[in-house]
């Protein structure tokens, strides 16, 4: 069985705790019927039997009585060595039956004729209630031990007849037979200690799964400080989205920076700086999960962006690009800081095949991109200062948007790390009339897109990041 924590343990205590409880409550029950049973058929049974029905009536009351007390006094906590007094005391006080019947008017071949195996059979069924298995086997073997005790001991004392055959009907008994049927009454506490340690690991499992769920939402919390909801959801609830490694698809990148940070950082404190940072990107992250992206990590004073990762979205250069809008128009009509510094952004967008995945060690991984249009929306981020442009694009992304965004050509440049110049596109943010804007900001942000449900044909977000050749994946293709 797996480990038994502290919580769990105390989930089994408080359960033996309540079992023995409603033990009391059944042993009570019958301790008061039998003495009622005992009053209203005294006739037919002989004086010392009956003094035996209603000394077993008392004795069942009072140790139920008893119980209660130990119980309240311990204010509910578990008390160990109850159970095993409880179940000797029980066994004991019924198998007084023999007792009543060897003074009875047939003798002790009322004990093996009448229902008192049965009585014996349903309180080894009720050790079960505890859910603790060794009550259960405690049970199950004082009552083979006190049931052979008295079959072979009233045998062998001839306080019974015995019969070479199977009998029925008669004064007599077969021992083949009363040997089975005591081995029956005996099973029952067996089932009784399965049924115990099947209830014990289903605690265990809900334990574990509840345990697993909690750690789960502690990644998922974490997560949702970088990931829209949705992404969280996605890589916590498949494990195989933590592993090393990636596959090669198409995203939109987006790298934004903040401006005006360095003129800042000079003549303001320390403390003062991560304020406005936290501030300002607490703005831009609300924008990025707005449009459904992901937020691969802050950089200083920028932070970088993935679309149609790990989600397919057919639109994912349009909502890279309506995002970096909507960032530069939200700080514009922000007011300037109390220094007079107004902070602004800009962002550098591209499209392409990158690896995306997991990126890293066992111990520590990242969940990113790489691949040349990473390093190419940096590279064009960088260029808006020497343009003087907000947003600018690769040209594949703006071949992508051209038609509902208006963009402009600012010729070829030359980006760090390129052989060859990269013609730019910046996009007229001024020119964008606010109704369709309202239309571009609907279209990006009131829709998660088309995810795995929405067509049986389209990947979901766990098939877009499989691994086919595990981690080497990674190493096919490279930024």
């Amino acid at each position: 069985m797996a480990d038994i924590t502290a919580s769990v343990r105390g989930i089994l205590r408080a359960q033996e705790t309540r079992g023995e409880r409603l033990i009391a409550h059944i042993r009570l029950f019958m301790g008061l019927s039998g003495l009622a049973m005992a009053l209203a058929a005294h006739g037919i049974n002989t004086p010392a039997a009956n003094a035996v029905f209603f000394g077993q009536g008392i004795a069942l009351a009072g140790w139920s009585l008893l119980v209660y007390l130990l119980l309240k006094r311990s204010g509910g906590r578990w008390i160990g060595w109850l159970k095993y007094a409880s179940i000797t005391f029980d066994l004991l006080v019924i198998h007084l039956i023999a007792v009543a019947a060897l003074v009875n008017h047939f003798g002790l071949i009322e004990y093996f004729h009448s229902f008192g195996p049965i009585v014996v059979l349903i309180w080894n069924l009720l050790s079960g209630v505890r859910f603790n298995p060794r009550s259960s086997l405690y049970s199950a073997g004082l009552t083979g031990l006190v049931g052979a005790g008295i079959l072979y001991g009233s045998v062998a004392a001839g306080l019974v007849e015995t019969s070479p055959i199977s009998v029925w009907g008669q004064p007599r008994i077969n021992v083949g037979d009363e040997s089975m049927r005591l081995f029956y009454v005996v099973a029952a506490g067996g089932v009784a200690a399965l049924l115990a340690v099947l209830g014990r690991k289903l605690v265990l499992r809900a334990e574990a799964e509840a345990a697993r769920r909690k750690e789960l939402e502690q990644h998922k919390a974490r997560l949702a400080r970088y990931l829209s909801p949705e992404v969280a959801e996605v890589i916590v609830d498949d494990p195989t989205l933590w592993e090393l490694g990636g596959v090669r698809r198409e995203a939109t990148v987006l790298f934004v920076d903040i401006r005006n940070f360095t003129a800042f950082a000079e003549r303001n404190t320390a403390e003062r700086v991560v304020a406005m940072l936290n501030d300002r990107f607490t703005t831009l992250t609300q924008v990025v999960f707005r449009c459904h992206g992901t937020l691969d990590k802050f950089l200083g004073d920028g932070m970088m962006v993935l679309f149609n990762v790990p989600f397919d979205q057919a639109d994912h250069a349009l909502r890279a690009v309506v995002c970096a809008v909507e960032m530069v128009r939200l700080l514009d009509d922000l007011p300037p800081l109390e220094d007079g510094t107004r902070i602004r952004v800009g962002a550098g967008i591209a499209t392409g095949i990158v690896i995306a995945g997991n990126v890293g060690s066992p111990d520590r991984m990242d969940f990113t991109c790489i691949g040349d249009a990473v390093n190419l929306a940096a590279r064009i981020q960088a260029h808006n200062a020497e343009a003087g442009t907000d947003v600018l694009l690769a040209p594949e992304t703006a071949r992508r948007v051209r038609d509902r965004v208006p963009v402009r050509s600012i010729g070829p440049a030359r980006l760090k790390g390129k052989a060859e110049p990269v013609e730019l596109f910046a996009v007229e943010v001024a020119a964008i009339d606010d109704a369709t804007w309202r239309e571009l900001l609907a279209a990006c942000t009131g829709a998660e897109g088309p995810g795995p449900d929405d067509d049986p044909d389209r990947p979901g977000p766990a098939a877009a990041l499989a691994v086919p050749g595990g981690a080497e994946g990674a190493g096919s293709a490279g930024g």
